[in-house]
């Protein structure tokens, strides 16, 4: 059970990562190409070709700058990008504004507003060692 101070110290981090998101958004072209390998290697375990783009549906928490969004978007009909802090959501929804397969949601892992039983994918990538109670996290 999360105590008061994991609680602040969560608020905390998401602000801080809200702020840096809005900063460091990864909207470089240059980071492309290392971005691409770092993806492949975290899916590398991961048959993304076995998902329908016409039915399935996935969800990214703690999306960030959305930069593992985007990459796992062409293999889901709907993937929501799922951020509680303001400044990374604001990244969120500048850069995906276009795209309507991709639902920004500035929500939490623990109070999302995904219908239960809806997800065929689910992914929390570079998140989780930062918050205070990561079996809870999980279990949300």
């Amino acid at each position: 059970m999360a105590t008061n101070e994991d609680r602040n110290i969560d608020r905390q981090v998401v602000s801080d990562f809200g702020r840096e998101w809005k900063s460091f958004d990864y909207s470089s072209a240059e980071t492309e190409e290392s971005l691409d390998t770092q993806f492949l290697a975290y899916i590398a375990p991961i048959d993304l070709e076995r998902f329908s783009n016409l039915s399935a549906i996935a969800a990214d928490f703690g999306a960030g700058s959305g930069r593992w969004t985007a990459r796992f978007a062409p293999y889901f009909k709907t993937i929501y990008a799922v951020e509680p802090s303001d400044g990374a959501s604001e990244v969120l929804r500048k850069k995906f504004e276009q795209d309507a397969r991709i639902k920004v949601l500035q929500e939490s892992v623990g109070a999302n507003s995904i219908p239960d039983g809806t997800l065929d994918f689910a992914v929390s990538l570079g998140v989780l060692h930062h918050i205070p109670d990561t079996a809870l996290a999980i279990s949300d």
